[in-house]
């Protein structure tokens, strides 16, 4: 899904700036990695940022979902399933620190990136 989004620069709680991003369509989709996906959100301008994720290991999958300060409820250790690990992530919708609040995650994983 793409929304139309306008951000300027604002300072992060931790007083570092957040990129300066132009109007731009955005795009949230989950591409696969390495033992697991991102969740990643781009726009037309070619600007990517990993805003969650998963990996596979021998305990389980652990997921996190991104923040701009120390939240240690977004990360979570030992789920069973891929789908309970992208939900955790999603239930976040951390989307929302760049922007878009009605964002819908595309349906179909997207390929590991060259």
């Amino acid at each position: 899904m793409k929304t139309k989004l306008v951000l300027t620069s604002h300072q992060k709680p931790n007083g570092s700036q957040l990129p300066e991003r132009i109007e731009s369509d955005m795009s949230v989709y989950w591409r696969n990695v390495k033992r697991g996906q991102n969740l990643i959100i781009d726009d037309t301008a070619g600007l990517e940022e990993v805003i969650g994720g998963y990996r596979e290991n021998k305990r389980g999958i652990d997921a996190y979902a991104r923040t701009m300060g120390y939240e240690p409820e977004r990360s979570q250790k030992g789920f069973d399933t891929v789908e309970d690990a992208k939900a955790f992530v999603e239930s976040f919708a951390p989307w929302d620190l760049f922007g878009p609040r009605d964002a819908t995650v595309e349906a179909e994983a997207r390929p590991m990136a060259e």
